[in-house]
Parts: structure tokens; sequence; C-alpha cells
């Protein structure tokens, strides 16, 4: 996968919705539909369809922005040079000290007005560590813009421009009742050279989750999946329904080769409206957070562990000292109920925790050996956890590049059955940090940094306060053992 996150209907019109293939490639099946209508009701109904469409458009398409950020990032000269050969960097030094130092990079994409004083929504990958950014809108005005706020767990960024003239907010829609097979609108910039492109297609799934896009994949994801064409530089446009209101925000598409195979994603509009407040004011999502690890119970499982069937949430690991583990919860126990709302997926749950405030005391209901069983948990800052959390990876208290590490007598790698006997690790990547660019991963052990051999917490500790005085921004040699057996190396450069 690749990123780039009531009236009846006539036959006519419902022949339309379940017409084979995607409508983001090939003749239109709309199109081929309508042409091949032989009586007046059927010609009038796909004029009407196709009038509903084209109203769709001309509603959406004033409120959609493109957006060019840059950065500058460090030029590693090492593999520059074509014929670079470890060892032998003096051969090279004149030409190698001839290269800048820095490069400026680019990422192109998609945004659109959510407010008629300049707020704009899009992706946080697309404006992801930009020095600079510049949003064009539909009639070619261009503004600079600030980044308001960002969250990399659900992959949303909230921007800022100083409007001189109208600017026409999108209609946010209901994306908490989408149907599949209903019709879908994406709108953006492809490949940066198609202004205010617009492609049909219909919902395709809802609840998608579980999905990597690289390392950079959002840990919060309730995808809408669309057949409607999303390519690169479609990323933080809107999907809208058949009556031109946004019920996602593109973000991803699945493809062997890049480009739209019929495979997008979009991250629901209702999930990017929980967070908005929190954007606004202080520049990133404060959530709550219960403590502990999850995953999808299927049949299988279900049978295992004595269900009737399918239902909740598997806890496979808690967190030290965390609200669940203070509770009572443990390793084992099926999350059935939250707030005396129904457990149906991790992303509902992830949704239901995030949205609830910090400090009150949550009402989970449990089965565990075939009994529920009722808990109060008081729900923590999710912020705050990582910080105590990460005190075993550094004097500082935040994540060391990105990474969180716990020990492997820790909870999480008894429950993860890590093969090994010395190093620390790996429970969580930041999205965009030096880390996630390495494509360390969760669940990985780190046994050494640099020259460093790491048996625990404590050398891992040491080993990062001796690089960080000779290191400089050179890249750190990073030995891991990775899940299933097997070792290998990473380059852990700080930009």
């Amino acid at each position: 996968m690749s990123l780039e996150r009531g009236r009846r209907r006539s036959p006519m019109v419902a022949a339309l919705l379940i017409s084979g293939g995607g409508f983001g490639g090939g003749a239109s099946p709309l199109l081929s539909a309508a042409s091949a209508a032989t009586t007046t009701g059927d010609r009038h109904a796909a004029e009407v369809l196709s009038d509903a469409v084209a109203s769709a458009a001309e509603t959406i398409l004033p409120s959609v922005v493109n957006i060019s950020a840059t950065h500058m990032e460090k030029v590693d000269k090492r593999f520059q040079h074509p014929f670079f050969i470890p060892g032998m960097e003096d051969m090279f030094r004149r030409r190698l000290d001839e290269l800048p130092d820095e490069r400026e990079a680019r990422s192109l994409g998609s945004g659109f007005f959510i407010s008629d004083d300049g707020y704009i929504l899009t992706n946080n990958h697309v404006v992801e560590d930009a020095d600079n950014i510049l949003v064009t809108t539909h009639d070619e005005r261009e503004f600079a813009a600030e980044i308001v706020g960002t969250d990399p767990s659900t992959d949303v960024a909230l921007l800022k421009v100083e409007p001189e003239g109208k600017i026409v907010p999108a209609n946010l829609g209901d994306s908490s009742s989408l149907r599949i097979g209903e019709l879908a609108i994406a709108v953006g910039n492809p490949f940066s050279s198609f202004a205010g492109t617009v492609t049909l297609g219909i919902i395709s799934a809802n609840g998608r989750s579980s999905l990597r896009f690289g390392s950079t994949s959002p840990s919060i994801q309730d995808y809408i999946q669309t057949d409607a064409s999303i390519n690169p530089g479609n990323s933080g446009g809107p999907l809208a329904n058949i009556r031109g209101e946004v019920i996602g925000i593109n973000s991803a598409i699945s493809s062997p080769s890049g480009v739209n195979v019929g495979i997008g994603f979009a991250i629901p509009i209702g999930l990017a409206r929980e967070i908005l407040d929190d954007l606004k004011e202080h520049g990133e999502v404060r959530r709550a957070f219960l403590g502990v690890h999850i995953q999808e119970v299927d049949a299988n499982l279900a049978e295992a562990l004595g269900l009737d069937g399918p239902q909740g949430v598997l806890v496979s690991g808690l967190l030290n000292d965390g609200p669940a583990a203070e509770a009572g919860i443990l390793d084992g126990d099926v999350i059935i109920e939250f707030n005396g709302r129904p457990v149906e997926s991790i992303p509902k749950l992830q949704r239901m925790v995030g949205s609830s405030e910090v400090g009150t005391n949550a009402k989970v209901v449990v089965i565990r050996d075939g009994e529920r069983k009722r808990f109060k948990v008081e729900l923590a800052l999710m912020n705050n956890v990582v910080e105590t959390e990460s005190e075993s990876a550094g004097s500082d208290g935040d994540p060391w590049m990105g990474l969180e590490i716990v020990s492997l007598d820790s909870p999480e790698a008894k429950t993860a059955n890590i093969d090994a006997t010395r190093g620390v690790m790996i429970v969580s990547v930041e999205p965009g940090s030096p880390a996630a660019r390495a494509e360390l991963r969760p669940g990985y052990v780190i046994q050494k940094l640099g020259v460093f051999e790491i048996s625990g917490p404590r050398d891992f500790r040491e080993a990062r306060g001796e690089l960080a005085k000779d290191a400089g921004d050179r890249a750190i040699a990073v030995y891991v053992r990775l899940p299933g057996g097997g070792q290998r190396y990473f380059a852990l450069a700080p930009r």
C-alpha cells in the first residue's frame, strides 16, 4: 500500500449503483448505462442522476484547495556519490564536499475550507515538518498558510489562512450512517497537475482498519473505502456524497503501482470533527486512554475463548500502572461495553475512549471466563502516560528519536512472546519521526546502538546519552532482533 487516510429508486438508478468495474478508470458506467437507456423513463432517470452528480461537484469545488508544502532536509552525502565504497571516503571527499548540506523537499496535496474565516482540513502527512505552506484556491488565489494543529494518530491536520475576499466553506455531512453502494465523489489535485479533478465512485466498505501504509500508518483507523479514483496529490481532499456534503478526507490508496486501482481510503469526517476543538485550542489532540493492548476477536478466537461468537475486543496486554490495570482488568478479558455502548471493533473502542473526558470514570464491561464483569476505570491523559512510560528510554521523559521502549520482562514484551534474552522492545514509533523513517516498528528488539551493547533500559539510556555527545547528525547503526527470528541493522538518522 502507498500513501499518497428515502425515495425509491427507479430500476435504471438501481442498475447504475450496482454496475461492475470501478468508476475511476475506463468508460464510466454512468455514461454506458445512460447510452443504453431505451425508454424515455430510463433516459430521464439517468439525466436526473447525472444532474445530481454535477450539482454536487459544483457545490464542493469552490471549497477545495491545492496545498504545496516545503521543508529543508539534510543531505546524507555518503549515499549521494554513485561510486561510494564504505571506508574510502577520502577518495571522494572533494566531490562530496561540493554537495549542499540541505535540499528542499516538497509535498503536494489537497484540502478544503471548513469555515469562511480560513480554516482548512487536510492530511497530516501532506504538511508534516513543513517550513512553508502555500494554498491555492479553486479560483487561483494564493495564500500562505499556518499549521494550527496536527494529529498523526488519525493523519488529520488543521491549517489557517488569512483570507482576502470570499471564502466558500464546505458543507460537512454525516459519515456515521454511510451505506455500501452509496455514490461517492472525490475531489482533489492528482499528480499536482490536474487541479479541481472530480471522480465518481461508490462507498465500497466502512470501518477499514489495521492497514499499513509504509512506516507512517496512523494508529487510529476507521477508514471509508471507495473506488472513486484517488491518486497521489488527492491526499487531504474531500470525499463527498451526492448532495455535495463532505463525508471523508481522502488519505491513502492500496496499489501495487502507486496509482489508483480502485481501492482508496478516506478518513470519516465524523472522526475529524471529534478532534477539531482540540486542534484549534491546543494544536494537538488530548486523548483519554485505557492503557490496554487489544486485538479483534474472529470466529476462531471466539471459539477458543468460549464465546458465543465474535464480539468485543480482546485485551492482549496491559501497561504497567495504566488505568485498566489499576481498575482490575486482566489480559484475556474481552471488552464488550464502554460507557453503556457496545464495543464492536477496535476503531470504535478507540474513538469512544479518545473522545471521553480525561479524569472521568468510564464504565467498562468485560467477559472473563464466560462471565460478565463490570469495572470503573479512571481515564488518564494519553500524553502523560506516554511520557511516564518512556522514562525508561531516556532522562528527558520524551520518546527518543520517536521510540518508546520497554524492558523484556514487561507485560508488553511477555504478551508479544519475544524470543530474546537481552535488549529492549519497541512498543510504539511516532509517525514521521526518525525511527519511523528508519522503518523501525513495534515488536522489534534493540540489542545494539552504535557500538553499545543493550541488555536493558539502563544500557539503552546510557547509550543514547553517549551518542548524543558524539553522533551529531550522523546516522546510528541499530542492531535489531526481528519478531519470529532473524536480525537486521537499521540506519537511524536524526534528520
